[in-house]
C-alpha cells in the first residue's frame, strides 16, 4: 500500500465534502484525510493508486489545487 501526500488549497469542511465523491470513486484508494489545521492543508491518501495524476485532475475539476509533496 502506498501513501500519497498533496499540498492543497482546500480550506473548509464544505470543500472536503465537495471533493469526496471525486476521491471516493477513484480505484485503489483505501482511505484518505485532509488536515485542515496544517498550513499546507495536506491531503493524505492511502491505497494502491497507479495513477496519482488522475486524483489531481479529478480534484482540479472540482475547483481545487493539489501539489504532490515529496
Amino acid at each position: 500500500m502506498k501513501t500519497l501526500r498533496f499540498k492543497t488549497n482546500i480550506e473548509s469542511t464544505q470543500s472536503v465534502a465537495n471533493i469526496s465523491d471525486f476521491i471516493d470513486n477513484t480505484n485503489g484508494i483505501k482511505n484518505w484525510e485532509i488536515d485542515l489545521r496544517s498550513p499546507d492543508k495536506v491531503l493524505t491518501i492511502r491505497g494502491n493508486v497507479d495513477r496519482p495524476g488522475t486524483i489531481v485532475r479529478k480534484v482540479h475539476k472540482a475547483g481545487y489545487q493539489l501539489t504532490p509533496m515529496g
